[in-house]
């Protein structure tokens, strides 16, 4: 499923990526990092190494801090963010060339139960690239 509808679905991809050991060629995280030409070479490079490494979809998490997995949270809100007047994931999609098949999901994440409180909820936002 490229398309994931809803919140527990993106919940679950996350837990699946926060338990890799560390990042791969095909999965990266990033806190708060916002720079829409980076962001489209990020998009570019886990395309072509989930290709290489002949998986179906590689991943840009936003809001995960890259060492340790915790969640930070992250303030990009990627469907408010223009690009001289044109919506981020539209002038991305322009941008790469060859066309890569992505969309970009944002959703809120309350975490982990920690000594009996849930901490606070926190955005995230998942890229997700697919060959």
């Amino acid at each position: 499923m490229f398309l994931l509808a809803n919140q527990e679905d993106l919940e679950k991809l996350l837990t699946e990526l926060k338990v890799l050991s560390k990042e791969t060629e095909w999965v990266e995280f990033k806190v708060d990092h916002y720079d829409p030409q980076e962001i489209g070479e990020y998009i570019s490079a886990l395309s072509n190494s989930a290709c290489l490494h002949h998986k179906e979809k590689g991943y840009l998490v936003f809001g995960i801090e890259d060492k340790t997995h915790n969640v930070m949270g992250t303030h990009i809100k990627p469907k408010q963010k223009k690009v001289r007047g044109e919506e981020l994931e539209h002038w991305l999609a322009r941008q790469l060339n060859p066309r890569i098949d992505f969309v970009i999901h944002e959703f809120p994440y309350s975490g982990q139960k920690k000594r009996q409180s849930i901490s606070k909820t926190k955005g995230l936002m998942i890229a997700i690239i697919r060959n």
